[in-house]
């Protein structure tokens, strides 16, 4: 079973980083908070916070709303429990 990554067990240049991710798509730089995101999941692969917010930053970007946003929900209930590794396709791992 795959251990799932807290923000709050990261290491403090990362947490430092996922704030700044977060910081930047409250203010609305989406791109700066894409690239942030990524930057975090390169080396922490298995912060499923990252990844679903990277996935938020990403809808909102396209102007995606609410009825938009259900659709994409149950890649958050795939990650859990341990399957996190069926919520990334194979060509991604």
């Amino acid at each position: 079973m795959m251990h799932l990554a807290k923000p709050k067990s990261l290491q403090a240049d990362l947490r430092d980083l996922y704030k700044a991710a977060l910081a930047a798509f409250e203010k609305g730089n989406h791109q700066y908070a894409v690239e942030l995101f990524r930057e975090i999941l390169r080396q922490e692969p298995t912060l499923l916070d990252a990844r679903s917010q990277l996935r938020e930053v990403e809808l909102d970007r396209i102007g995606c709303k609410s009825n938009c946003r259900y659709r994409f929900r149950g890649a958050d209930r795939t990650a859990t429990g341990g399957q996190f590794h069926r919520s990334v396709p194979p060509y991604q791992r």
